[in-house]
């Protein structure tokens, strides 16, 4: 984001950066543990390592095709 912004909006790049942040572990919180309660722990952790193993193929990829 710093990359594409310049330098006199560095604070507004700052703030929304923080923003999304803060409110993914927020939203993430809350998804799991809507999941919790349905499935309970051991599978809402099994379910959670599956969507991470998803994304890593995609970041994976991105990061080959960056350094080519």
């Amino acid at each position: 984001m710093y990359d594409r912004a310049p330098t006199s909006r560095y604070g507004q790049v700052s703030a929304l950066w923080n923003l999304a942040y803060d409110g993914g572990w927020g939203l993430g919180a809350i998804a799991f543990g809507a999941v919790v309660a349905g499935t309970g722990y051991p599978l809402a952790f099994a379910l959670t390592a599956a969507v991470v193993a998803v994304g890593i193929v995609p970041a994976t990829r991105a990061a080959v095709a960056k350094n080519r």
